[in-house]
C-alpha cells in the first residue's frame, strides 16, 4: 500500500528483450488493487496518450487434461495448450457409461469445475458434479468410430471451448 513503481522502457527493463512494434506490457493484479499507467513515445517523440478507464481483467482457462482414474492426475493432457487433448480418450462402448475428471483451471492454477457444460458430443455425456467429473455413454453403433465433446468452461470473467476427441473402442 502506498507504494509507487515506476518502469521506464518496459520492454527491456522487466523482459531484457529489444521491443517490437505493438509490444506490449500487461499488469496482472492477483490481489488488491492498483492504478496502472502506460504511454508509449513512437520514432518522432511524441508520446501517446489513452486516457484511463476502469477494466476488468480475464484470466485465462486452461484445459490441462483429462484425470481417466480420477485419481488426481492429469493422464491425457494439452501440452501445446490449444485447447484440444494431446490425444483422444478411448471410451469402450458398452452398457454401462465411462467416468472421466475434465482439469480446467485458471492461468493462477485455480480450479475451475463448476462452470463446465457441453457444447455438443458424438455420444450422450453429462457433467454429474462441481469437480468436473464427466460421465459419456456409448453405445455398440459406435465402436470403431471417433468423435468429440466440446465443453465450454467459464468462470466470473472468462470463457473458453475445449475439445475432447474421442476414440469409441
Amino acid at each position: 500500500a502506498g507504494q509507487h513503481a515506476q518502469y521506464n522502457t518496459g520492454i527491456q527493463t522487466l523482459f531484457g528483450q529489444t521491443p517490437q512494434d505493438g509490444d506490449t506490457v500487461r499488469a496482472v493484479i492477483e490481489a488488491g488493487s492498483a492504478i496502472v499507467y502506460g504511454s508509449a513515445i513512437d520514432q518522432s517523440g511524441d508520446p501517446t496518450f489513452i486516457p484511463g478507464m476502469r477494466t476488468r481483467e480475464r484470466f485465462d482457462l486452461i484445459l490441462l487434461g483429462i484425470d481417466v482414474d480420477e485419481d488426481g492426475s492429469v493422464d491425457i493432457p494439452d501440452i501445446n495448450n490449444d485447447g484440444i487433448l494431446d490425444r483422444p480418450l478411448d471410451v469402450v462402448t458398452s452398457l454401462f457409461p465411462a467416468s472421466v475428471r475434465v482439469i480446467v483451471s485458471t492461468e493462477f492454477g485455480n480450479a475451475v469445475g463448476r462452470g463446465l457444460e457441453i457444447i455438443s458430443s458424438t455420444s450422450d455425456a453429462e457433467f454429474v458434479d462441481t469437480k468436473g467429473t464427466l460421465v459419456i455413454g456409448a453405445t455398440g453403433d459406435l465402436k470403431g468410430k471417433t468423435g468429440q465433446i466440446r465443453v465450454r468452461a467459464h468462470d466470473q470473467t472468462s470463457t473458453e471451448e475445449f475439445v475432447i476427441p474421442i476414440r469409441f473402442l
